[in-house]
């Protein structure tokens, strides 16, 4: 009892001394009535939420004005990317892609396919068959090329490993012609037709085998036989010998035949994806077109007076990427020389070097300039716009010469512009659809495959 008395006791004195010992509480600070309200406001409630009465927009007006020259050049863009998402999510939602795989693999194999034709600008919607054999699909292959404007292609090649033989029959019955040398005229606007055939042996080492890459570095030889034949045009334009007379009264419905033998290669370290994007590629040939006075092998008459002349072309092409998805600069350069054994013999037309549409400087028609020699440089810049889009912007400079030793002066060389959208998937491009321009109109081209 003593002892739980004196704990009590002893207790009690130290709470005592501990209140005497804590000091007092400071006093508050005044609240701000701002803070006050704003913490009011901020405290929990049953009342409803605020909404403001109409949908407000992240921009300012003067904003929109400045974007609103963007949206329209882009609007047609704007609406390739949305069909092409909406088609894509419908692909995928329909398993699109693995039926029609599925469909082409349990197809009977006929070796025949359907494919684009590749005859060039200026010849119309072109299909090409394309002839496999089941049997010997490895060895033989063949391709009959048509189009709307008339143009025809027929092609034989056989293979055997490293030893090669090819025949070609083409009709072309309407390419342009706009007369001779850098300084051309669009009002000297012609068209000619040509009728050609060829066959000629060769030899590659080492040789692409079937559903391989190509190798990175490749020579090859060649000989054969090739047969020209120059006729009136077929189109709408004016033909050829109307225009220039000379130059008609020389070689319409002349036949000649010239015995071919050249020599090409090339180096390539190009890689990367969905594009190359990377690398650089190196190729250079030479051909020439001697006298046909072999009856062996000519196909009709070995004592044509064709024009003999050698010609020496190559090409440089290299570039550089940025970034994850690449962004890619890339850099060329072409050329094209020939030397004819007399300078009096005057070349046929369709042998004479172009530019002009496909052939370089997009910006201009097809066959716009022509001369013995040419020069061209293209610089590209292609970026991503989309997960399965993206844009090429290029421009080019060149031109036709008499002598591309001599003749080339920095005034006298044409400027082309374009810009081309292209679908890709994770590997490759799979086309291109855009605009070239110049200082003489604007062209609208566009490519399934064969974009690379």
């Amino acid at each position: 009892m003593l002892i739980a008395t004196a704990c009590m006791a002893a207790g009690a004195s130290g709470l005592a001394r501990a209140q005497q010992a804590t000091p007092a509480p400071a006093a508050a600070p005044p609240v701000d009535s701002s803070l006050a309200s704003t913490s009011s406001d901020l405290a929990p409630s049953t009342a409803p939420p605020w909404n403001p009465p109409e949908p407000e927009s992240g921009k300012r007006l003067w904003e929109s004005l400045l974007e609103l020259p963007g949206r329209v050049v882009t609007l047609p863009l704007s609406a390739l990317g949305y069909g092409a998402r909406n088609y894509l999510l419908f692909a995928e939602a329909n398993s699109v892609v693995p039926r029609a795989k599925a469909i082409l693999a349990s197809s009977p194999r006929f070796g025949v396919y359907a494919i684009p034709a590749s005859l060039g600008d200026h010849t119309g919607t072109g299909v090409a068959l394309e002839v496999r054999p089941p049997r010997l699909r490895e060895f033989l292959t063949g391709e009959l090329s048509a189009s709307t404007q008339h143009y025809h292609r027929t092609r034989v090649e056989l293979a055997l490993g490293p030893l090669g033989a090819e025949y070609q029959y083409e009709w072309r019955p309407r390419d342009q012609f706009y007369g001779l040398g850098p300084g051309s005229s669009l009002d000297d606007l012609s068209e000619y037709a040509v009728q050609g055939q060829a066959i000629r042996a060769q030899l590659a080492f080492p040789w692409q085998r079937r559903k391989q890459k190509a190798p990175p570095a490749q020579v090859s030889a060649y000989v054969g036989t090739r047969q020209l034949v120059m006729r009136n045009s077929r189109g709408r334009e004016r033909s050829f010998e109307q225009a220039f007379p000379v130059i008609g009264a020389s070689q319409l419905n002349e036949q000649v035949e010239n015995l071919l033998t050249g020599v090409r290669g090339y180096f390539d370290t190009r890689g990367g994806k969905p594009h190359w994007t990377q690398g650089v590629r190196v190729e250079g040939q030479l051909d020439h077109f001697g006298s046909s006075s072999e009856k062996v092998l000519a196909f009709q008459d070995a004592s044509t007076d064709a024009p003999e002349f050698t010609r020496y072309s190559g090409a440089v092409t290299t570039g550089f990427s940025f970034m994850r998805d690449p962004r890619t600069i890339r850099l060329s350069l072409r050329g094209a020389h020939q030397d004819v054994a007399h300078r009096s013999e005057a070349m046929r037309i369709y042998d004479l070097s172009g530019l002009g549409g496909g052939r370089g400087l997009y910006g201009f028609e097809p066959g716009r300039f022509k001369d013995l020699d040419m020069v061209v440089g293209q610089v590209s810049y292609i970026f991503p716009l989309a997960q399965h889009f993206e844009m090429d912007v290029h421009t080019e400079l060149g031109n036709v010469y008499r002598d591309v030793f001599e003749a080339p002066t920095w005034s006298s060389l044409r400027q082309s512009y374009g810009v081309n959208l292209r679908p890709r998937n994770k590997n490759s491009p799979l086309g291109f659809v855009g605009v070239d321009w110049s200082n003489e109109g604007i062209r609208f081209r566009f490519s399934i495959g064969s974009v690379e």
